[in-house]
C-alpha cells in the first residue's frame, strides 16, 4: 500500500474526498471558489467527482469480497421488496464492470435470499 501514497491518481481524488467528508465552512466554499472563478455549486460537484473517482480507485484496489456482499445485503435496512430491488440496483451500479461474472451472480443469489426471507417474513409465500 505504500506505492499508493506515492500515486497522484489516487492521492488527490482521495484528499478532496476527505476534505469533503470533513466539510467546508461557508466561508471556505466561497473563498475557493472566488480563487478558481466557478459557483459553490461547481466546487461541490468537483467535490463529489472526486469523492466518486476515490471510490472507485479503491474498488478496483481492493473489490469486495462475496462475505463483503453478505454482510451488506444482511444489514440493510428493507421493508418491502422494492426496497431490496433498490439495493440490488446500487450494487450492480457500483460494481459495474469491475466485478467479475462470479461476484455478481453472489448478489443475484443473496438479493433473491433477502426476498424470499421478506416474502416469508410477510406470509406471501
Amino acid at each position: 500500500m505504500k506505492d499508493l501514497w506515492l500515486k497522484n491518481q489516487v492521492q488527490f481524488p482521495r484528499l478532496l474526498a476527505e476534505i469533503r467528508a470533513v466539510g467546508l465552512s461557508l466561508y471556505q466554499y466561497a473563498s475557493i471558489a472566488k480563487s478558481m472563478d466557478v459557483s459553490l455549486g461547481e466546487i461541490d460537484e468537483l467535490l463529489l467527482r472526486a469523492e466518486t473517482e476515490f471510490d472507485r480507485l479503491k474498488r478496483s484496489i481492493n473489490p469486495p469480497t462475496k462475505e463483503d456482499i453478505t454482510k451488506i445485503v444482511d444489514n440493510a435496512p428493507y421493508h418491502c421488496v422494492s426496497d431490496i430491488v433498490y439495493l440490488a440496483k446500487g450494487l450492480m451500479k457500483a460494481m459495474r464492470k469491475e466485478a467479475d461474472p462470479e461476484l455478481k451472480e453472489h448478489i443475484r443469489l443473496e438479493i433473491e435470499r433477502m426476498k424470499a426471507k421478506l416474502m416469508d417474513e410477510e406470509g406471501l409465500k
